[in-house]
């Protein structure tokens, strides 16, 4: 039963498919041998590939908080030689795209953060971190922990807004409003949500 919502699955199935995979093959257990018409190594490269992008994204982010470059190289770079990162993406598993889209997702928000309110990179940012937390959202359950953090701190830096008198009530509400919008309407379009949105107004209509 699957127990994780779909686009992990689908993406290493995408590439399964234009490496001659056909599906016959169940990945039921770890330490099953691979018959020779699997292209586990074509799909295991997808995920070194999103490990590979992690590190990159960790070094745009920390570039973004100010930090040095040489200061962000060194950071981003000891994820080359961590260990659980190192093997997650060289395995078929689905952590490997969940981390690489919540690195996204931070990337994307750290970045909305330091650019000027209302212009087009702010738009961008915005945008991109809604686009990042679906996809995160969408590979696997523990994706709404990312969720919850880019949660908290959008209502603090909201909280910090409203008390900064030097903002019209005018720009607080534009704040508001393009926040809730850029980011939910996002959420709301992942299988994850429509899913469990499903299963409440089934649970709903069942107990009318």
């Amino acid at each position: 039963m699957d127990v994780h919502p779909p686009l992990a699955k689908l993406l290493f199935a995408s590439v399964g498919y234009l490496g001659g995979f056909k599906g016959d093959f169940e990945f039921a257990k770890i330490g099953d041998v691979f018959p020779k018409d699997v292209p586990y190594v074509l799909m295991r490269e997808l995920s070194a590939l999103t490990g590979l992008g992690t590190v990159i994204l960790s070094y745009l982010t920390l570039r973004n908080t100010g930090c040095k470059p040489i200061t962000a190289f060194v950071t981003s770079s000891l994820l080359i030689i961590e260990s659980a990162n190192v093997t997650i993406s060289r395995y078929i598993l689905l952590d490997s795209p969940l981390i690489f889209f919540i690195a996204a997702t931070v990337y994307s928000y750290t970045k909305f953060q330091v650019a000027k309110p209302f212009t087009f990179d702010w738009f961008k940012s915005l945008f991109a971190t809604g686009v990042s937390l679906g996809l995160a959202c969408s590979s696997k359950w523990v994706g709404l922990f990312t969720v919850a953090y880019v949660g908290i701190s959008t209502v603090i830096r909201l909280w910090l807004i409203v008390g900064d008198l030097s903002v019209s009530p005018t720009s607080i509400a534009k704040h508001i409003a393009f926040r809730l919008t850029f980011m939910l309407d996002h959420l709301s379009m992942t299988p994850m949500f429509q899913n469990l949105s499903l299963q409440m107004l089934v649970s709903l209509l069942l107990s009318l």
